[in-house]
């Protein structure tokens, strides 16, 4: 008797580990999805349980106020970002690893960086939804803003800046280099939230593996 009811509570207690998780990350999904499509002060904690199929306690259990929940969707895409595409690409690399590159090493990892940093993004279906998210929270600044320059974009920077050195040869600290290194994110960031345009004039449905390779190649005419 003992071991049956110690078996059903583990078990109750992995079903409702189970369900918080399900109700974070459908409260996750629906912060991205409708702060990037409302903004953060048109949405409503109601508008964000709604969405997700939650009570409406669930937002302050889980992440304590609805500020909390918009911080927590930024760490969210952040951790995203370090599972896939660039964030997979770099895992292992270190400084030593890349000064011991010879630059025609240095130019290929850069170039499959910069590939897996352009298809991470365009072949999510959900790319549109997070694109629009990180939009208004850019240009609205303050922490979510720092959080995601020391989250995402400072990670990313400081591992190119020191490719394009070890490619060019120059400091990996001058602000050239550091220049050479948003020019090659800018490119990468405007093929995405630009894709409308860019497709339309190249006359492409969508983003293909071929396209996304001839997008890659033309990383390097900045380096060239």
């Amino acid at each position: 008797m003992t071991i049956a009811m110690t078996t059903q509570a583990t078990s109750d207690r992995v079903s409702g580990d189970t369900r918080s998780e399900h109700t974070k990350r459908a409260l996750l999904i629906a912060a991205i999805r409708l702060f990037g499509r409302k903004g953060y002060e048109n949405t409503s904690v109601r508008d964000l349980v709604d969405d997700a199929g939650v009570n409406l306690a669930a937002v302050n259990y889980h992440f304590g106020s609805k500020e909390g929940l918009r911080l927590a969707a930024i760490d969210h895409l952040a951790s995203e970002f370090r599972k896939d595409g660039p964030g997979t690409a770099l895992t292992g690399m270190t400084p030593e690893k890349i000064a011991a590159m010879s630059v025609d090493e240095a130019r290929n990892f850069l170039r499959h960086l910069m590939r897996s940093s352009f298809q991470s993004v365009s072949r999510q279906e959900d790319a549109d939804e997070k694109t629009r998210f990180v939009q208004r929270e850019l240009i609205q600044g303050g922490k979510p803003t720092e959080l995601f320059f020391e989250k995402v974009f400072n990670y990313q920077l400081s591992f190119i800046r020191l490719l394009v050195s070890r490619i060019t040869g120059e400091d990996p600290d001058s602000d050239r280099v550091k220049a050479r290194a948003i020019h090659l994110i800018a490119q990468s960031v405007f093929l995405n939230l630009a894709r409308p345009l860019v497709l339309m004039a190249f006359g492409w449905d969508s983003y293909s593996s071929e396209s996304a390779d001839l997008m890659a190649d033309t990383f390097w005419l900045h380096h060239e």
